[in-house]
């Protein structure tokens, strides 16, 4: 019985969580954008989030263009950065990227529990909280990281390192959604500044860093190159001498 309640309710949250979400964009006669949805717009270094908050989480959230688009989450004394490069257009004009927290007393958060192992709450002290990362298109449409591998094709989340985030909780989060790729690099463009883990399968301008490994590797090329070149003028020095 217990546990026929307990499906009952599994399934009650997730049609609540389908039918909030779905309500953030369509415009059944026009089929335009209704940003008014989405919450209190902000400016912050000219990067618009739009904020919507109850009792039981915070959503921040900014529209897709083909660019990489930034929004910034703050909760309390908590802030961090988030970027979503959509440059080649993976996901269409007018789709919202998304960052939820979700705290403990709220429904949702026994959803994600059940799906997520305890190491992917961000705030692992007193796990108040988890963080979801998603994408809604125009048409309702919601495509969620932790669940959908192909969430990133194609595309590259960024997390900056801070005040919720750190290397461990990052790599904590990406072993639950079995996303391996990730890298860190430093961000200093357009008011964005900060150390970020950058999580996709493509590359990206915005900034470039080396592992441990690269440089060796780049530096044993370099030693190689460097060796035939004095190799060949000293040959050529002595082949000059004999003749």
């Amino acid at each position: 019985m217990r546990k026929l309640s307990k499906i009952f309710v599994m399934l009650f949250m997730l049609i609540a969580i389908l039918t909030v979400n779905s309500k953030v964009y369509a415009d059944e006669k026009s089929g335009e954008v209704d940003q008014a949805v989405w919450g209190i717009k902000t400016d912050y270094r000219g990067h618009s989030t739009y904020i919507k908050s109850d009792d039981y989480s915070i959503q921040w959230s900014t529209q897709l263009t083909k660019d990489l688009c930034w929004l910034r989450g703050d909760y309390q004394s908590y802030q961090a950065w988030y970027g979503f490069d959509n440059s080649k257009g993976t996901y269409e004009d007018g789709s919202m990227f998304w960052v939820k927290m979700i705290f403990s007393d709220s429904l949702d958060y026994n959803y994600y529990e059940q799906r997520l192992d305890e190491d992917y709450s961000t705030n692992e002290s007193d796990s108040n909280w988890i963080i979801i990362f998603g994408v809604t298109k125009p048409d309702g449409t919601i495509t969620e990281l932790d669940s959908d591998k192909d969430f990133l094709k194609d595309t590259n989340l960024y997390i900056q390192l801070g005040d919720i985030w750190d290397k461990e909780k990052v790599n904590n989060y990406l072993e639950e959604i079995n996303q391996k790729r990730i890298e860190y690099v430093n961000i200093d463009k357009e008011g964005i500044r900060g150390v970020f883990a950058k999580i996709g399968n493509t590359s990206s301008a915005v900034a470039t860093t080396f592992s441990h490994e690269n440089v060796i590797i780049i530096f044993g090329i370099t030693v190689v190159l460097v060796g035939v070149c004095v190799g060949i003028i000293i040959y050529a020095k002595n082949k000059k001498i004999k003749n």
